[in-house]
């Protein structure tokens, strides 16, 4: 009679240990692995990203700022004098762009243009670096306006990619080519240092000795 009294106590014991285990076991997974959602939180508060993000790029400097000076005279379709706030003149070349030479079909056309835009006005000349005439080459603008992109988009002028990887000129150019505005008109249009290249070479003929 004795063992069968002891086997009921012992699966009773055994019941015990059976449900405590899982109990313990709980709480040490919750412990050791945090919820992502909860991690990812502290992290961004934590974190002094923010702070740097927020600042943003420096704002642009706006236009109005720029010194003003005033147009005197337009040579050609792509160079002007510009008088200073100290009474001193100035010849400046329009960076990435070349017209025709005046001596060129629409070379007094976009010269025309150009003098349009800008003789008399107050510019914003904007750049300072110069050309080997000692010309300032750079961008004018008048009340905003681009004029170098300007004389572009009118077909009065190449974007000069020798000197220029402005992309956006590039375009402007291809829609006045398609467009077949100003000079594009005329298939056979030739550029400005092309027909210079070719000028220089017939004055260097004419220049050689008789017989020669």
């Amino acid at each position: 009679m004795r063992p069968a009294i002891l086997l009921p106590v012992l699966a009773a014991m055994l019941a015990g240990c059976g449900h405590r285990a899982p109990a313990t076991a709980t709480p040490r997974q919750a412990t050791s692995r945090p919820a992502p959602a909860a991690e990812a939180a502290r992290k961004a508060a934590t974190s002094d990203a923010a702070p740097s993000d927020s600042r943003g790029p420096a704002p642009a400097a706006e236009p109005s700022a720029a010194i003003l000076w005033r147009v005197v005279s337009v040579h050609d379709g792509d160079t002007l004098t510009v008088l200073d706030d100290r009474k001193v003149q100035h010849k400046v070349r329009l960076a990435g762009i070349d017209a025709p030479e005046l001596r060129q079909a629409f070379g007094t056309k976009a010269r025309e243009r150009l003098a349009a835009m800008t003789m008399g006005k107050a510019v914003a000349v904007l750049g300072d670096e110069r050309d080997r005439f000692g010309r300032t080459v750079a961008r004018i603008e008048v009340e905003g306006q681009d004029i170098n992109k300007a004389m572009v988009a009118a077909g009065m002028a190449w974007h000069f990619k020798r000197y220029s990887t402005d992309a956006t000129l590039a375009e402007i150019e291809a829609e006045a080519r398609a467009a077949r505005r100003g000079l594009w008109g005329d298939p056979e249009a030739v550029p400005p240092w092309e027909w210079r290249a070719g000028e220089k070479a017939r004055k260097a003929a004419t220049r050689e000795p008789a017989g020669r």
